[in-house]
């Protein structure tokens, strides 16, 4: 793939993108909140608060097709990991499952009570987790589509879920300016993080090979690896990284 034969023949000093870019690829009528890759073929796949999904083909920058159902923004979408069902959540209340291979939506998931801001699959495909402002947090069946678990605990808007790469803890960050960890099979809050002094927008599993460079870093660095001000928001990025059981996570919050 185009994308990946690129990545190889990249140097290490020439990862930053620099103009022109490859593509300019416009459709969407609104904001784009998110855009991801297929994990197998060369598409990728962008969502927009205009209500729509749109499929692209990135190696030759055609559009494709795009995917309609929800009535508001669409917030976030996911690929499980063969890339046969994507998974997408709106402003609409609804979380929806799309065959990727038909393109139609195989099941609309009701249950949330607000926005539903992040979606996302465990590592086996067969575990949706849910996000939303209602200050939730859902864990869904993807056979079936019916919630199997509610994890309640923050007091905010939950901005988002990721999942860890065994598939046995959520991590969340929230309006309260917390990250929590959770433990799927039971529940429970194991770990709430309070180091950030605004809302927490994005939260990331680093995969176990970084863990030694990260614990050096957490030594070293008094856990702060990055901090800088974007004087256009007048707003200041930290990124932070704390050693939560046996992984690693990565929080980013905007002050």
């Amino acid at each position: 793939q185009w994308y990946q034969r690129r990545v190889r023949e990249r140097s290490a000093d020439n990862w930053i993108p620099r103009p022109p870019e490859r593509y300019c690829l416009t459709g969407h009528r609104m904001p784009i909140s998110r855009v991801i890759f297929h994990p197998v073929y060369n598409v990728m796949v962008s969502a927009s608060e205009d209500g729509s999904i749109k499929v692209w083909d990135y190696e030759s920058g055609d559009f494709e097709r795009t995917l309609k159902g929800h009535t508001d923004a669409v917030n976030d979408i996911a690929f499980e990991s063969t890339g046969k069902t994507l998974a997408s959540c709106s402003s609409d209340l609804t979380i929806r499952l799309w065959d990727f291979v038909g393109f139609e939506c195989i099941k609309t998931m009701h249950g949330h009570d607000h926005t539903v801001s992040s979606v996302r699959f465990v590592p086996t495909g067969d575990f949706l987790v849910s996000a939303s402002r209602d200050k939730s947090i859902k864990v869904w069946e993807v056979a079936t589509g019916y919630c199997t678990k509610t994890l309640v605990g923050h007091r905010e808007w939950v901005r988002v879920a990721a999942v860890s790469p065994d598939g046995k803890l959520i991590a969340s960050g929230s309006n309260d300016h917390t990250i929590r960890i959770w433990e799927i099979a039971t529940k429970e809050c194991k770990v709430e993080l309070r180091e950030h002094d605004h809302v927490v927008e994005c939260v990331a599993w680093a995969p176990e090979g970084c863990t030694a460079h990260i614990n050096e870093a957490i030594q070293s660095e008094n856990l702060v690896l990055e901090s800088r001000r974007d004087r256009s928001s007048c707003r200041d990025h930290v990124t932070r990284r704390s050693k939560c059981t046996t992984s690693a996570l990565e929080a980013v919050s905007y002050l």
